[in-house]
Protein backbone atom coordinates (compact mmCIF):
# COMPACT_ATOMS: atom_id res chain seq x y z
CA UNK A 1 0.00 0.00 0.00
CA UNK A 2 1.11 3.56 -0.91
CA UNK A 3 1.96 5.84 2.34
CA UNK A 4 -1.38 8.52 1.07
CA UNK A 5 -3.74 5.37 1.45
CA UNK A 6 -2.18 4.24 4.87
CA UNK A 7 -2.33 8.00 6.14
CA UNK A 8 -5.88 7.91 4.74
CA UNK A 9 -7.01 4.43 6.74
CA UNK A 10 -5.54 5.86 9.92
CA UNK A 11 -7.76 9.69 9.63
CA UNK A 12 -11.01 7.61 8.82
CA UNK A 13 -9.76 5.25 11.25
CA UNK A 14 -9.98 8.31 14.27
CA UNK A 15 -12.29 10.11 13.08
CA UNK A 16 -14.91 7.10 13.07
CA UNK A 17 -13.71 6.47 16.30
CA UNK A 18 -14.36 10.31 17.89
CA UNK A 19 -17.37 10.36 16.63
CA UNK A 20 -18.52 6.49 18.04
CA UNK A 21 -16.49 8.27 21.62
CA UNK A 22 -18.58 11.40 20.86
CA UNK A 23 -22.27 9.76 20.56
CA UNK A 24 -21.34 7.98 23.40
CA UNK A 25 -20.45 10.62 25.95
CA UNK A 26 -23.50 12.48 24.89
CA UNK A 27 -25.72 9.44 25.66
CA UNK A 28 -23.86 9.47 28.66
CA UNK A 29 -24.66 12.90 29.42
CA UNK A 30 -28.60 12.20 28.15
CA UNK A 31 -28.28 9.22 30.92
CA UNK A 32 -26.82 11.81 33.74
CA UNK A 33 -29.73 14.49 33.40
CA UNK A 34 -32.36 11.96 33.57
CA UNK A 35 -31.13 10.51 36.18
CA UNK A 36 -30.54 13.84 37.84
CA UNK A 37 -33.98 14.61 37.36
CA UNK A 38 -35.30 11.79 39.20
CA UNK A 39 -33.02 12.56 42.04
CA UNK A 40 -34.56 16.10 42.52
CA UNK A 41 -38.15 14.61 41.87
CA UNK A 42 -37.70 11.65 44.72
CA UNK A 43 -35.16 13.89 46.65
CA UNK A 44 -33.36 11.25 47.18
CA UNK A 45 -30.48 9.21 43.97
CA UNK A 46 -31.49 6.37 42.71
CA UNK A 47 -29.96 3.32 44.17
CA UNK A 48 -30.87 0.45 41.28
CA UNK A 49 -31.79 2.55 37.75
CA UNK A 50 -34.05 0.54 35.64
CA UNK A 51 -32.86 -1.40 33.01
CA UNK A 52 -29.01 -1.49 34.62
CA UNK A 53 -27.39 -4.65 35.92
CA UNK A 54 -25.39 -5.28 39.29
CA UNK A 55 -21.70 -5.29 38.81
CA UNK A 56 -19.67 -5.62 41.92
CA UNK A 57 -20.32 -2.39 43.83
CA UNK A 58 -22.46 -0.73 41.23
CA UNK A 59 -24.22 -0.65 38.46
CA UNK A 60 -23.93 -1.43 34.64
CA UNK A 61 -25.31 -0.31 31.47
CA UNK A 62 -24.59 -1.91 28.23
CA UNK A 63 -24.45 0.46 25.43
CA UNK A 64 -24.09 -0.23 21.42
CA UNK A 65 -23.55 2.44 19.46
CA UNK A 66 -23.19 1.04 16.01
CA UNK A 67 -21.50 -2.08 16.54
CA UNK A 68 -19.31 -0.92 19.31
CA UNK A 69 -20.67 -1.84 23.10
CA UNK A 70 -19.59 0.94 25.38
CA UNK A 71 -19.72 -0.12 29.48
CA UNK A 72 -21.73 2.81 31.60
CA UNK A 73 -21.30 2.49 35.51
CA UNK A 74 -23.18 4.13 37.92
CA UNK A 75 -23.59 4.54 41.80
CA UNK A 76 -25.03 6.38 44.09
CA UNK A 77 -25.27 7.37 48.12
CA UNK A 78 -28.65 9.21 49.19
CA UNK A 79 -28.53 12.28 47.19
CA UNK A 80 -25.34 12.42 45.39
CA UNK A 81 -24.68 9.74 41.82
CA UNK A 82 -21.24 9.35 39.71
CA UNK A 83 -21.73 7.79 36.44
CA UNK A 84 -18.84 7.29 33.67
CA UNK A 85 -18.24 6.01 30.54
CA UNK A 86 -15.25 3.74 29.34
CA UNK A 87 -14.30 4.30 25.87
CA UNK A 88 -11.01 3.15 24.89
CA UNK A 89 -8.12 1.83 26.85
CA UNK A 90 -7.46 4.00 29.89
CA UNK A 91 -10.14 6.26 28.66
CA UNK A 92 -13.18 7.15 30.50
CA UNK A 93 -15.70 9.82 30.65
CA UNK A 94 -17.42 10.79 34.58
CA UNK A 95 -20.13 12.58 35.30
CA UNK A 96 -22.00 13.74 38.76
CA UNK A 97 -24.71 15.09 40.09
CA UNK A 98 -27.63 14.98 42.34
CA UNK A 99 -30.41 16.53 44.68
CA UNK A 100 -30.05 20.42 43.63
CA UNK A 101 -26.51 19.80 41.89
CA UNK A 102 -26.17 20.70 38.61
CA UNK A 103 -24.49 17.44 36.36
CA UNK A 104 -20.78 18.05 35.73
CA UNK A 105 -17.18 16.98 34.89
Amino acid sequence: MSRALIIFVAICGFSYLSYVNNQAVSYLWEQAEAINTQCNKDKKCPVHPAGWSKHDFRYRYDYVYFSTKFYLFYSAEDDVFSIYINYGPDLSYKLVGGVNKVVSQ
